[in-house]
């Protein structure tokens, strides 16, 4: 029989009164297809988000829908199991019998050996002081111990009392910064002695320490801002309605021709001249990933401030200049555990290390000690600047060079400054110790320069005529060969423009020695000093 409308109509409205159900992907349980203790902690964490998962969407009927886990045990690794541990049949094998022996190898020790817990937890566990808020840093903070403890099988270390206390001193010692340590250490002797045995009462401590501490560095940060606001002359906030009270600067127009436009942000290059002041990468300020825009606002206003300073652009004046392009071959291995840069031409007298450097020196290695000068050591940097170094330590140092590495076997006294020096300075001792004597070659350099003047006037009719030096385009084929070997050995594909910039900056390469003609330049003037 024919619908009518009036049938057409109840239809479509009963289908749109049908409430519409969800469609779930289906959820696969864990594979237990390995015993190791690595694995069982990794599975034992998957199956419990599957049973929850399951009960979430099923509700009632939960119990019907979860796989068993005897299904999901490898069948060849069960029946190793059932004839080697456990001597059963595999029919006789539960779920429950399998989930306690998953949770004996959990809690048991792996392979019955105890380890140095504290040289592990000082390698693993780590406040993350990225995060900017600091209850979620704390908490984060505990949670990560917690799985540590959990992955390794330790938590039969910390049960009780005395296991207690252990657990309270090792999230002490692994704390970060080292002054939010050295209160929280202060507080525990002598305030809060609970916080020695009780995790609640301790993670209350450092939350309240490190509240502390992150207002008193807001306050700081506010007060400095401010300060170097003044110093440059930038006008406050209070004053933004006075109209500013500075000269128009006038500029002459060129003779030549019309005013080239301004660069935008568009037409700059994308690699910089120098690297990223905030993290050192080959990247524009703005396009850095890590730097907040408050720290990108404080970098720019110190630029600023230094450029408007006329001591302080003098004193960046004396400073080494780095190179354009870093290169990986100047750093030094300090007991074969820590690698940083090393400045060989500094003119030092000692070797001197940077104190920060030494704390990750001796969480990598406990046995690094710092010890204490009899006489403070009094240095003099540029700008007459004095550093006073009270304590050293003795390291030994492998440097790694362009032309390979070089291993000192006898351990380095290095003076300990306070002050953040990116590089570890290496000192006339050690150049010494290794038969580097700068002084001494500028001598000999100095008597050569004089022998072959001398003798200009005799060797110069023996010379040979030199060869042509060749065409520009077979120069330019070469250096391009150059740069292609350059790129297949690794140099960096980004920088491949900027290299090549560098090498044909100058007219100094030759295929060959030819006859070019002599350099252009004012003959040096000798001035006897006063």
């Amino acid at each position: 029989m024919a619908k009518t409308r009036s049938s057409n109509s109840s239809t479509s409205d009963a289908d749109e009164d049908r409430v519409t159900a969800p469609i779930f992907t289906p959820t696969l349980p864990p594979r237990l297809t390995s015993t190791s203790h690595a694995a069982l902690v990794k599975w034992r964490r998957e199956r419990r988000e599957y049973e929850e998962t399951i009960r979430s969407r099923a509700k009632d009927s939960a119990a019907d829908l979860i796989v068993p886990v005897k299904s999901t045990f490898d069948e060849g690794l069960l029946r190793m199991w059932c004839l080697l541990r456990w001597k059963l049949l595999i029919d006789d094998v539960t779920d429950s019998h399998i989930l306690a022996e998953v949770d004996k190898i959990i809690d048991s020790v792996k392979n019955n050996d105890v380890p140095d817990i504290d040289v592990e937890m000082r390698e693993q566990l780590r406040m993350d002081l990225s995060e900017f808020d600091v209850s979620e840093r704390v908490i984060q903070y505990f949670k990560e111990c917690y799985e540590i403890v959990d992955d390794h099988g330790w938590r039969v270390f910390f049960t009780g009392l005395d296991g207690r206390k252990q657990l309270c001193r090792i999230l002490i010692a692994s704390l970060e910064p080292q002054a939010l340590r050295d209160e929280v250490e202060r507080a525990v002797r002598f305030q809060s002695r609970k916080a020695k045995e009780d995790e609640v009462a301790l993670h209350d401590l450092i939350l309240t320490k490190a509240l502390d501490q992150e207002k008193a560095f807001q306050i700081l940060k506010r007060s400095k801002r401010d300060r170097g606001e003044r110093e440059t002359g930038r006008p406050s906030a209070r004053g933004a309605g006075k109209p500013p009270n500075k000269k128009q600067r006038v500029v002459e127009t060129s003779k030549g021709g019309p005013r080239p436009p301004l660069k935008s942000e568009t037409d700059r290059p994308k690699v910089p001249p120098t690297p990223c002041p905030h993290c050192n990468d080959m990247h524009w300020l703005s396009e850095c990933p890590t730097a907040t825009d408050d720290q990108k606002a404080e970098i720019r206003r110190k630029l600023r401030a230094q450029r408007a300073d006329d001591s302080k652009r003098k004193v960046a004046r004396t400073k080494r200049l780095r190179e354009c392009l870093p290169s990986e071959e100047k750093s030094v291995t300090l007991n074969d555990k820590l690698t940083v840069p090393y400045c060989a031409d500094s003119g030092a007298d000692r070797s001197v290390i940077s104190r920060h450097y030494v704390e990750q020196l001796q969480q990598l290695d406990p046995s690094v000690k710092v010890e204490s000068l009899d006489t403070p050591f009094v240095s003099e940097t540029v700008g007459d600047h004095e550093v006073v170094c009270t304590a050293s330590i003795h390291t030994r140092l492998l440097l790694n060079t362009a032309a390979g590495p070089v291993a000192l076997h006898e351990p380095v006294e290095c003076l300990i400054v306070e002050e953040e020096e990116p590089e570890f300075i290496l000192g006339q001792d050690v150049l010494l110790s290794l038969g580097i004597d700068v002084d001494r070659q500028l001598e000999q350099l100095a008597n050569r320069v004089n022998d072959v003047d001398d003798g200009d006037t005799e060797l110069k009719d023996d010379l040979p005529d030199l060869a042509h030096p060749g065409t520009d385009e077979e120069l330019s084929e070469a250096l391009d060969r150059l740069v292609t070997m350059a790129l297949a050995n690794g140099f960096p594909h980004k920088l491949e423009e900027k290299v090549r910039d560098i090498v044909l900056k100058h007219d100094i390469w030759r295929l060959e020695l030819g006859k070019d003609p002599p350099a252009n330049v004012e003959p040096l003037k000798i001035r006897l000093k006063d």
